[in-house]
């Protein structure tokens, strides 16, 4: 509901609940053969503004039968006030289009094939756009960042060519001081950017199968698995590994600087 206009649907062949079919049957009995006799547009529009007012304050007969005393559009309806909006305010809801955009962290957005400046202290804050026929306007919480004039294409929702930019002073300003104190008119506020080729899949084909790039033989890790026999009580404590010991299998699978990790055994004492 835009306005406080809100849109109702009337019921399938019911065109009487839409007023606006008899007014324009009321127009076309009452006002046309006056137009006809009308020899300029200044003519018409005062024979117009007539019929309007004839309309409105003259007894009409679907107010006949009102018990308080209203028989006219003008005594229904003269309680009704209506609501004036700013002509800016009308332009954005009627012929703007409206987007939503995040500034990077220069204060720059992207929009369509263009890089727009909005805010620096806005980094990363999500910025509105606004195209009208004729200018572009970057707004943050309502309030005017930038505005830009531009040029549409035919089909009037791409931007063809961007100008004359315009900085407001706002209180989103970064703490942050330039280096550099620099004039609207001597750093870039907006540019060009390259077409961005959509991206293209590649396509399997259907029998390719990837080879490895070496062809090694896979390592038995079955005595990595396997666990270290204990030394009996027996054997002498500083009694020398065989060489079908699986820790020592396991000292040579791992390499020569692998730490050799030997069962603990019981004390003789």
């Amino acid at each position: 509901m835009c306005l406080g206009i809100e849109k109702l649907r009337i019921e399938k062949r019911q065109a009487w609940q839409n007023l606006i079919e008899a007014h324009f049957n009321i127009v076309r009995k009452m006002a046309d053969a006056k137009f006809a006799r009308a020899t300029s547009w200044e003519e018409m529009i005062a024979i117009h503004r007539r019929w309007m007012r004839d309309d409105n304050v003259q007894r009409h007969w679907g107010h006949e039968k009102r018990e308080d005393g209203c028989h006219s559009p003008v005594q229904v309806l003269a309680w009704h006030k209506g609501t004036m909006y700013p002509a800016e305010f009308l332009d954005r809801i009627l012929f703007a289009t409206r987007y939503t955009r995040y500034l990077d962290k220069n204060g720059f957005l992207r929009f369509q094939n263009w890089k727009l400046y909005g805010e620096r202290g806005l980094a990363k804050a999500p910025v509105t756009v606004w195209v009208y026929d004729g200018s572009l306007k970057v707004e943050y919480q309502a309030v005017t960042l930038t505005q830009y004039m531009v040029d549409l294409q035919e089909d009037h929702k791409h931007l063809s060519q961007v100008s004359h930019p315009r900085l407001a002073q706002t209180p989103f300003r970064s703490p942050q001081l330039v280096l550099f104190d620099l004039g609207p008119g001597e750093w870039l506020l907006y540019w060009k950017t390259p077409d961005v080729a959509p991206a293209r899949r590649r396509r399997r084909v259907p029998g390719i199968v990837q080879l490895p790039l070496f062809d090694l033989e896979p390592m038995s890790i079955s005595i990595l698995l396997r666990s270290p026999p204990l030394i009996s009580e027996g054997a002498p404590r500083n009694s020398p590994i065989s060489t079908s010991d699986p820790v020592k299998q396991t000292i040579s699978t791992l390499g020569p600087t692998a730490t050799p990790q030997l069962p603990k055994c019981k004390s003789q004492d």
